[in-house]
């Protein structure tokens, strides 16, 4: 989805910035799981709850929020 946002923007408020070219984004993307995933095994395998949570386009603060509250809470 991140991938189809940033080609319906072309042109729009993404003019001219080099940080949000499709292959930089991928190299984000790529980066953040390279660092991401073994913390998550890091804690996974120490037993640690592991929680997920769905953030969409449509996401705020404030919704983003209350999902973590929720998931903890569980």
């Amino acid at each position: 989805e991140v991938y189809k946002r940033i080609e319906r923007n072309i042109g729009r408020d993404r003019t001219g910035r080099i940080d949000d070219s499709l292959d930089m984004v991928r190299r984000k993307l790529e980066i953040f799981k390279a660092r991401s995933v073994p913390l998550i095994n890091y804690y996974a395998n120490r037993g640690c709850d592991i929680f997920t949570i769905q953030i969409t386009a449509t996401s705020t603060p404030e919704t983003t929020y209350d999902a973590c509250i929720a998931a903890c809470s569980a």
